[in-house]
This record gives C-alpha cells, structure tokens and sequence, in this order.
C-alpha cells in the first residue's frame, strides 16, 4: 500500500487526489511482487503519478493509456528536460511513467499493447555499440549513457547518415546545450562524435563530419565577461 512507502499524510494525500490515486496502493504491491526496493517504489511512484497529471491534463484517461500516449509524454519530457539526468541516464519520472502503463496492461486497466511501449533500438545504433566494444574497448555502460543522445540524434535528422550535413549537427547539439546542464551537453557531444567516426569509419558518411560538432566551453569562469566594460568617473 501507498502508505508503507510514505509516512507523511500530506504526501499520501497528495498522490491519491491525483488521476493516478485510485491505483496507486494495488501499483506499489504489484512493484514489491516483483522485487523491487522501498526507495526505487517510491520513485516509480513519481512517474505513475505525473503521467496520470499530465494525461488528465491532455484529456486522456487513464483507461486510453496507450504506448502512443506514453510516447507523447516522452517527448513533453524532452521538450521540459526532465527526460534525463544529469548523467545522460532517464530520469525517474520517466521509468516510472514506462512501468506504470506495463503495470495497467497487466492488470487489464487499459487495452493490450500490440507493441512495445517504446521502440526497439535502430539497427545502426546496434552497428555502432558492437564496433565500439569490439573496436574500441569501450565499457557498456558508457554505451548505455550515449544510447538516449543517439537516438535522439537519429529521431531528429533521420536513420540515413548520409544526408546528414554540418548545420543539421550543429544546430542538434547547440540546441540541446541551451536548455541542457553542461555535464549532460558534454555527453551528447561525446555521443555524437563517436558515432560520426564510426560512420566516417564505416563509409556511411563524408569524412570530416565529426569536424562540425562543436567544443563547448567548460574553462574555469567561462561565463564571466572578457572585458570591463568602461566607467566614466565624473571629476
């Protein structure tokens, strides 16, 4: 039940008033099934809660749930960056949205899924993490932190590299490090120019693209002003 999991009226209270509240207590005994621990059903709780607010905002019940409306707040997610942390992993607003529509499904609140809530990972990604662990050594969980960035970069210039141009690449990570942390900008640009090499190594795109991605400024005080602007002390 919800209140193992929050002692404080207040907090109780506040979930169940929201669109997702009446499932809730039967959500958080179906996470404890399942193994999960206190603190990871407390944050899966945040996701189960906000989709159910952000559905009901958008009129759509929780009963129309459905993988297309999962994908729909993904991207609301995106557009407000709450769909990672920091670190380039999801947030757990996110994964709790993606096991809150699994938990439905499975208790026959909502339809059937005749797909995956989300969609399998694009070919050329897994060409790319398979040559970046056999060619390269790199730890899969470094593969794990590009992932999300690399599928963002193909959803948004599209799954042919070569069509891919200078300006298209630029404007993909400028526009993310506007309303990014630093530290998570810096990963997508990591991301991005690992993949461009594997696909200048490859053949899949022009040499010298990997060029066209951007250093982003990270020097101490970076943000202060180069000059002093000049005072005019009146005698």
């Amino acid at each position: 039940m919800l209140t193992t999991y929050f002692k404080r009226q207040k907090t109780c209270t506040a979930y169940f008033a929201g669109p997702a509240g009446p499932y809730l207590d039967e959500f958080t005994d179906w996470l404890a099934e399942r193994g999960y621990r206190q603190e990871t059903i407390r944050n899966r709780l945040q996701g189960a809660s906000q989709l159910g607010t952000w559905a009901d905002t958008n009129g759509i019940s929780l009963q129309l749930l459905s993988p297309r409306a999962l994908n729909d707040f993904r991207h609301y997610l995106l557009d407000h960056s709450r769909l990672y942390l920091s670190g380039g992993q999801f947030s757990i607003v996110w994964l709790g949205a993606q096991i809150f529509l699994e938990f439905l499904q499975a208790k026959r609140l909502v339809a059937p899924s005749e797909a995956p809530p989300v969609a399998t990972q694009p070919e050329l990604l897994n060409a790319f993490e398979h040559w970046m662990l056999i060619q390269r050594g790199v730890r899969p969980s470094t593969l794990t932190n590009y992932r999300p960035h690399l599928i963002d970069l193909l959803t948004h210039l599209g799954k042919v590299p070569e069509q891919f141009n200078a300006d298209q690449l630029r404007n993909f990570i400028l526009t993310y490090a506007e309303r990014s942390s630093l530290a998570t900008a810096k990963i997508r640009v990591k991301a991005t120019r690992a993949f461009l090499r594997f696909l200048i190594a490859t053949g899949r795109c022009p040499t010298g693209l990997d060029a066209a991605i951007p250093k982003l400024a990270e020097w101490r005080l970076s943000t202060l002003p180069r000059y002093w602007p000049t005072v005019r002390i009146s005698s």
